[in-house]
């Protein structure tokens, strides 16, 4: 299977879309504790299904924005209300992206995620470890900012190819651009578990998609190893 990659050149408002999702779920206040950060380097994030209503949905989704005009590019498998929006089908057993560890059989996200017809599924290469750094301790119940991630051999399998879409919270020589995310709520709760949301995106210069941005936006519980 080839492998290609996804360039990082553009940027769109990372801090507009965190202050949108924020407000979206209801996240109004922040808290954290000075001094204090934790690390999840294993476990599983758990991706919340994109939903079916609202512009934007809520859950996880990606978007292809085109970087000329703004137009979004249309996914006709999509059971988003807008069709410019793909939903992440990942609320499955044992589906999910494991820290700390490689996944190169996939898994990551649900089977149902479909691009156009075809399965829109993620892996993780040999090597790799996930991992996440937040501020504040796993069990508080305010909102933390993440301080570090690394999701570097995070990469897309479509069509048959692999297109690699790694990031990390700092730039590196290739270009990837820092990864933004937030927790809140108790990461640690088994009734009332706290949400992880990660988002960044990406410039695309291979064709069809050479013209449009990337946008990734997850949604996330933690489960507890």
């Amino acid at each position: 299977m080839k492998r290609r990659r996804f360039l990082r050149t553009h940027r769109l408002s990372i801090l507009a879309a965190l202050a949108l999702a924020l407000a979206s779920v209801g996240l109004m206040s922040f808290a954290a504790s000075a001094g204090a950060d934790f690390t999840l380097n294993s476990g599983l994030l758990l991706f919340k299904n994109g939903t079916t209503t609202g512009t934007p949905p809520g859950g996880s989704w990606v978007l292809l924005i085109n970087r000329n005009t703004g137009a979004l590019f249309v996914n006709e498998s999509s059971t988003a209300a807008n069709k410019g929006y793909t939903l992440i089908l990942g609320s499955a057993p044992g589906v999910g992206l494991e820290l700390g560890a490689a996944q190169p059989n996939g898994g990551i996200f649900g089977p149902l995620t479909l691009f156009n017809g075809f399965t829109f599924s993620a892996l993780t290469l040999t090597g790799s470890k996930p991992s996440l750094t937040f501020s504040g301790t796993d069990s508080e119940t305010g909102l933390r900012q993440l301080l570090a991630g690394n999701l570097l051999g995070l990469d897309i399998e479509y069509g048959g190819q692999l297109y690699n879409i790694g990031t990390q919270t700092s730039p590196f020589t290739d270009g990837v651009l820092p990864l933004s995310g937030l927790v809140h709520g108790n990461l640690l709760s088994k009734t009332n578990p706290g949400t992880i949301l990660l988002h960044w995106n990406t410039a695309i210069l291979l064709a069809p998609f050479n013209e449009y941005n990337a946008l990734f936006h997850l949604v996330a519980t933690y489960d507890v190893p």
